[in-house]
């Protein structure tokens, strides 16, 4: 059973927006609703009414109220309001922010609630209109809330490309925090024990950007610990893994959020399953399953019953753990029928809107037939001036065009050279991969043939040259297939990394392991055997410099561009004022032929990530 974390996945909404217009008793009774949150839940329920009556329907404050009195019912549980206010900002015309800011609330919710179809369609609108606003901080909010919704669906490895694209985006926007909670989920991906260690370097990266972050009090505290339990009693650290259990309980009680107090519980009830203290194991998470019951949260409640199982069955409470686990493939059971029953609703809405669809486009027609009866004078008026503005403007793009044509030119006259020099490059390995295989290969065979008839009194000496000879043989073949990789040219790019992986881990140099992630066998040979020799490099690089012991290699393609992804858990190195090397230099005169991006993030002693990304030929 694996071990989920429910802490990863809370989206806060903190904002400290200046709206236009906004009443003063409005914002003292939304600020008061605030700073008591759920504390007296009551009371926050009163103030948030209070403070929309004070502020005008339709004006910009007061769809900053529903943003805020939506985030304060999603972490209460209490989902169908939530849903009722996201629904407010959705519909509402004037203010695409706050349109926006609805969807990507009711993809937190569908997401809580395991509804994938909802949550990805929302989200995925949330960030056209993030987008189309230049708002990259909610850009990388909603890919994060994405790669949740891919998480609970236990698909990780897509999961971990949104909350990269959300960390970059973040580190770019220079906002550390939002970067922090994106380190935070890509971290739980790796949850697995045999990748343990690639979980532990990106929640380091965590506990470093909070040192310098001194003054920050906030949810990724409470996770960063939270993680760091979790770890460390994996790894048998029972001690320190006490001491990051009590931290985050007391940043849970400040918040008094529900949630985050049963994942403290949740996370417990693991740890002490690990210490074999079973009887403390079922009590804890008894204590995680009361409050996410109480606060409707039904997948969580469903992974904490299996922890709770287990650790009735431990103790020999068999009835008790009979019942948990039958309560356990009930909640699943049910959570089916429950989408199927939705689906048909949506398809029963759906057809009522289109029916009600069709009056509205009749109707537009005929009110737009008058308009552009009125809209046809008034260009005829404008459109002598047009004619005019449009001849100063070709004049002035013809002098920019022939500018740009000499740039082309000359960059094309560099492109064609490269071009030439890889293809004479890849033209010589292929001569010196065929004569490796037929000439010295062929010559090893014929003396490991002749040496096995030879009869002598030494036979020791005999095997020990017979074995050299296997050696050699097997070292020829490997170097040549290095040269010229068969496999891609027969089976494609995805193959071919599959089998070079395979041979570095037989190797025993270095623990790697691949990834591929929608990958086609359609991309042009060319490009195919770039990107091979661009990752061949990259893994050649990790075994002579990084000392490291494993190594992880992610190919993505996407309809527009292809992203590959090497990480490795080696020494690191600064960056800045690191010389570039050969190998370097030659992935950079590749990516400058394919119009790549390349990017390095390196510490010294926390490992090496290395990201590129190359535009694909629509």
């Amino acid at each position: 059973m694996k071990r989920y974390c429910i802490y990863a996945f809370f989206i806060f909404i903190l904002f400290d927006l200046v709206a236009q217009n906004q009443n003063p008793t409005a914002k003292v009774l939304l600020d008061s609703a605030r700073q008591i949150g759920f504390s007296d839940i009551s009371k926050s329920k009163q103030l948030f009414e209070k403070a929309k009556k004070e502020q005008p329907k339709g004006s910009e404050f007061y769809y900053y109220i529903l943003m805020i009195e939506a985030g304060f019912y999603d972490d209460l549980g209490e989902f169908d309001i939530a849903n009722a206010l996201s629904d407010s900002l959705i519909n509402q015309s004037k203010f695409k922010r706050y349109q926006g800011l609805g969807l990507k609330e009711r993809g937190i919710i569908a997401s809580k609630k395991n509804e994938v179809d909802v949550a990805i369609v929302s989200l995925k609108e949330a960030i056209e209109i993030f987008e189309e606003i230049e708002d990259p901080i909610e850009v990388a909010t909603c890919l994060k809330v994405l790669g949740n919704t891919l998480f609970f669906s236990e698909n990780l490895g897509e999961a971990r490309a949104y909350y990269k694209r959300s960390a970059k985006i973040s580190l770019d926007a220079g906002d550390p925090i939002a970067t922090g909670l994106a380190y935070n989920n890509i971290s739980r991906t790796f949850e697995d024990s045999k990748y343990l260690d690639s979980a532990i370097y990106y929640n380091n990266k965590i506990f470093k950007l909070l040192e310098k972050e001194k003054d920050y009090r906030g949810e990724l505290n409470f996770m960063v610990y939270l993680n760091d339990a979790d770890y460390q009693s994996r790894k048998g650290n029972f001690q320190k893994a006490k001491i990051s259990i009590d931290s985050s309980f007391k940043i849970a009680q400040e918040f008094k959020i529900p949630a985050m107090l049963g994942a403290v519980h949740q996370v417990n009830a693991a740890n002490l399953k690990l210490e074999e203290n079973y009887a403390a194991s079922l009590a804890e998470a008894e204590k995680a399953m009361e409050i996410f019951q109480q606060n409707n949260q039904p997948n969580y409640y469903k992974q904490t019953l299996y922890i709770a199982q287990e650790g009735a069955a431990k103790i020999k409470d068999f009835e008790r753990a009979y019942h948990l686990l039958l309560e356990y493939q009930t909640i699943n059971d049910s959570i089916n029928v429950i989408e199927v029953d939705k689906n048909l609703k949506d398809l029963r809405i759906k057809y009522e809107a289109a029916e009600k669809e069709l009056k509205i486009v009749e109707q537009q027609a005929e009110i737009a037939q008058k308009e552009n009866q009125r809209k046809t004078l008034f260009m005829m008026s404008i459109a002598l001036g047009l004619l005019a503005l449009l001849g100063f403007l070709f004049f002035r793009q013809r002098q920019k065009t022939q500018k740009q044509e000499i740039v082309s030119l000359k960059n094309e006259k560099e492109n064609v050279a490269l071009r030439s020099l890889m293809a004479g490059e890849e033209k010589e390995r292929s001569r010196i991969a065929k004569e490796l295989h037929d000439g010295l290969g062929g010559v090893l065979a014929a003396a490991k043939m002749h040496l096995s008839k030879m009869k002598g009194s030494n036979d020791e000496a005999s095997q020990k040259a017979m074995d050299l000879l296997d050696t050699a043989s097997k070292e020829s073949r490997r170097i040549s297939h290095n040269l010229l990789p068969e496999t891609l040219l027969k089976k494609g790019l995805d193959a071919a990394l599959q089998d070079f992986i395979n041979s570095i881990n037989e190797s025993g140099l270095l623990r790697a392991e691949y990834q591929s992630i929608h990958l086609k066998d359609d991309l042009p040979q060319p490009l195919q055997l770039s990107v091979y020799r661009i990752i061949q490099e990259l893994i050649n690089n990790i075994i002579k410099h990084s000392e490291a012991t494993q190594a992880l290699v992610q190919i993505q393609q996407e309809p527009s561009k292809l992203t590959v992804t090497v990480e490795d858990n080696g020494k690191g190195f600064a960056h800045e004022s690191t010389s570039k090397g050969i190998g370097l230099r030659n992935i950079e005169s590749r990516l400058s032929l394919l119009k790549g991006k390349l990017e390095i993030d390196s510490e010294e002693k926390t490992g090496t990530s290395v990201y590129i990304e190359l535009e694909l030929e629509k």
